[in-house]
């Protein structure tokens, strides 16, 4: 009887010992377009956006959770003086939007077409400065590679996350070649079904994370015209690629879900475990793009078993200028430059 009974507790603590649940998050910004402080440069007066806003909620969450990784999905170098004046003027000292993202501790970025507006001397250099990878894997050359790594893997506590990054191709409608010589923006469903393929088997889970914008209608004629491929695809390659969880767009500015707000949340009325979660953070910082994955261990393979995402407003006001001292502990030259901007030489 003992024999049976150990055996019985044997085979359960087996049983648990092979199954194992966590959750991970993976946070976005997008569109900041050079907005560290709390700061309306062009009406001069505070205002509810900026890196320095949105790292007090990212700091929660990492607080809180033990499975965080930070992801952007461009248009960060343009937008604002302070990001004028380092791309173009004091090119001899460090981009301190790249410092920021830095401290920030970002584990991937996607080129966005603002990026390549500043030229080619201003993006690789603060590429060279960044501590994250720069990705856009449809930035094809003429020999079949890439001018920014296609993809990355990020391992965080045990899962292996693949994210590709892919640009809009409607870049041709906005820029000339000198931009990005070499340069030939691929279709980008074609693109992430080409990687997909390559990363599916080897990865956990698999995030687009790309500058693009979801509705394939908007700016359409523009592509059209030129024989471009579709400039906002990224609800394209969610409809079509079913290898992807995620599908982190950007580009337009729109804050995807928004079906209906709930607190300072905003929802999808849509959940399907076999669709990708579709995530737009809007622009400027104001809203941090959430995605949450319930995943469960089965005999050392994780698979989701659940999973949600949402746009989170993160109005901190007082806490956000709190959270932009101790940026400035370490980086000094963002407080010296928005000083300049505000009270002038």
């Amino acid at each position: 009887m003992k024999k049976i009974i150990l055996i019985v507790f044997l085979f359960i603590s087996t049983c648990l010992f092979s199954q194992q649940i966590d959750t991970l998050y993976i946070l976005q910004t997008t569109d900041v377009h050079g907005r560290i402080y709390p700061y309306d440069y062009f009406n001069d007066q505070p205002a509810k956006v900026g890196f320095a806003q949105v790292y007090s909620r990212i700091k929660r969450y990492r607080a809180k959770y033990n499975n965080v990784i930070l992801v952007d999905a461009g248009d960060v170098l343009q937008g604002t003086p302070l990001a004028y004046y380092f791309n173009k003027i004091e090119t001899d000292k460090p981009n301190p939007l790249i410092l920021t993202m830095n401290r920030m501790d970002y584990d991937a970025f996607t080129v966005g077409n603002h990026e390549i507006e500043q030229g080619v001397a201003v993006y690789t250099r603060a590429e060279k400065e960044s501590d994250f990878p720069w990705l856009s894997a449809n930035a094809e050359l003429d020999d079949g590679t890439t001018f920014f790594k296609p993809y990355t893997i990020v391992k965080e506590k045990g899962f292996l996350i693949g994210i590709i990054g892919l640009t809009t191709p409607g870049i041709p409608t906005m820029l000339d070649t000198t931009y990005y010589p070499g340069i030939t923006w691929k279709d980008m469903v074609e693109i992430a079904q080409k990687f997909a393929t390559i990363l599916f088997p080897r990865v956990d889970i698999l995030v687009g994370l790309f500058h693009s914008g979801f509705n394939a209608n908007e700016d359409a004629y523009k592509s059209e015209k030129l024989d471009l491929p579709v400039a906002n695809a990224s609800g394209l390659v969610a409809d079509k690629i079913p290898e992807f969880d995620i599908v982190f767009g950007s580009h337009s500015h729109k804050i995807v879900p928004n079906d209906y707000k709930q607190g300072s949340k905003y929802m999808s009325k849509e959940k399907n475990l076999n669709k990708p979660l579709r995530i737009n953070s809007g622009c400027w910082a104001k809203n941090l793009g959430v995605a949450r994955l319930i995943l469960e261990q089965v005999e050392g393979t994780w698979k989701i078993i659940d999973k949600d995402g949402w746009g989170e407003s993160v109005e901190d006001g007082k806490k956000a200028l709190e959270v932009a001292l101790q940026i400035e502990k370490q980086i000094s030259l963002n407080l010296e430059s928005h000083k300049r901007w505000i009270y002038g030489n």
